[in-house]
This record gives structure tokens, C-alpha cells and sequence, in this order.
């Protein structure tokens, strides 16, 4: 989805246990890993990601949602995936141009840390390119 964090996610079923997969490309500025994995049959409420745990389980996800991807790709009467064009983008449509006044209201409200945490993997983007007209 791309509502509010770019992830795709996958739920399978593996040795007798249901799962879900989330990979996530852009976090919408929230705590999210690149990868996540829960066990849905011993926790429903996904409270506890075992990606780090189980990457046996995390490759096999990850083949099943480039399959899915590839075919999908094959399907589609677009060449566009519009996960991609959100990426693109920028990123959920409600963090575009949100970040330097979420760091500076986090620095400003003593949470210094969390900006400098939240600033290493959102570096500012590239300027954009000047119209030729």
C-alpha cells in the first residue's frame, strides 16, 4: 500500500503456521524496519517481528512476492507499477515536503535524537529539474 507508508506485503501459509511479510520502501516517518515478519498463527496482533529471527522464513516470503511482482508485471496492461510512481514521488502522499518541519518540531520539542534518527534514511531529495520552457 502506499496510503500511509510504501510497503508491499505478502501472507502465506508455511509449516502449518499462517504468516505475513511487510517490505517496506518508504516509512511514512514511522518506526517501520525495512522487513517485517509475524507469525499470525501465535500473534494475531503482529506485536512481535520475528524478521531478524527467521530469515528462512523471510527469504520465502520474498520469493513469493517477486513472483507475484513478475507476474503481475507480465499481466498488467500498464508498464507502470504505481507503487513505484509513489516512491518516485516521494514518498505517502502526506509526508511530501513534511520533513524539515517534522525535524525541526522534533528538535524543538527535545526530541533531538528521533530527528537524527528519522533524518539517516530520509536524506533530502534531489532538487527538481528546471523546466526547458
Amino acid at each position: 500500500q502506499g496510503a500511509w507508508a510504501v510497503q508491499r506485503g505478502v501472507r502465506f501459509r508455511l509449516d502449518g503456521a499462517d504468516w505475513l511479510m511487510l517490505r517496506t520502501y518508504h516509512d511514512g516517518y514511522k518506526d517501520f524496519g525495512p522487513v517485517s515478519l509475524f507469525n499470525l498463527s501465535e500473534d494475531p496482533h503482529e506485536q512481535h517481528d520475528l524478521s531478524s529471527s527467521r530469515g528462512d522464513v523471510v527469504d520465502h516470503a520474498s520469493r513469493l512476492l517477486e513472483d507475484w511482482r513478475t507476474t503481475m508485471a507480465r499481466r498488467s496492461d500498464s508498464d507502470v507499477d504505481p507503487l513505484v510512481t509513489v516512491i518516485r514521488e516521494g514518498g505517502p502522499f502526506h509526508c511530501l515536503g513534511e520533513l524539515p518541519g517534522y525535524l525541526e518540531r522534533l528538535r524543538r520539542t527535545g526530541r533531538a535524537a528521533a530527528a537524527s534518527e528519522l533524518e539517516q534514511p530520509h536524506p533530502a531529495p534531489p532538487p527538481r529539474r528546471q523546466s526547458m520552457t
